[in-house]
């Protein structure tokens, strides 16, 4: 595969991500089913330029895999970041979009598809799309690197 054609593929994947959040944010926000939310993104979300990053030509695979993978280990995934974040601030208390990632990537690290390392870079790049520069990032990265490990410790020997 060319440098070119490898490329594609990362943003391609990268942009699943970013809809999977926005996915799972409206699952959240309306209480539509993780079909809806998906079906509703792939018709009617594509095709624009967000912070000029193309959100069309994604891996549409990918984002029903974790969305449907998000609402399938929900629970599982709540109760890990839980877990991690502070009492001062429980997984109902941050933002919804923060909430949306972190369940984005605990479905991504759950299902094992891809190398946690790679889940963590990614999804902080998704997180700067929606808080770029701010200590949201941080939060991100933090937390979903305490998940990988978890669920993954060997991937860290």
């Amino acid at each position: 595969m060319s440098r070119r054609m490898q490329k594609s593929v990362i943003v391609k994947r990268r942009v699943a991500r970013l809809h999977a959040v926005q996915a799972l944010f409206q699952m959240e926000a309306t209480g539509s089913n993780a079909n809806e939310a998906t079906e509703g993104i792939v018709s009617h979300g594509v095709g624009r330029d967000i912070d000029e990053m193309e959100l069309h030509g994604f891996d549409e695979q990918l984002l029903r895999t974790l969305v449907a993978g998000a609402a399938r280990h929900q629970s599982e995934v709540d109760e890990l970041a839980s877990r991690l974040l502070t009492r001062k601030w429980p997984l109902d208390r941050i933002d919804p979009i923060l909430r949306a990632l972190l369940r984005a990537a605990g479905a991504e690290l759950m299902l094992g598809l891809t190398p946690p390392r790679a889940i963590i870079s990614e999804f902080v790049e998704v997180a700067d799309s929606f808080f770029p520069g701010g200590r949201q990032v941080g939060l991100v990265n933090a937390v979903i690197d305490k998940m990988a490990r978890d669920l993954q410790p060997a991937a860290f020997d």
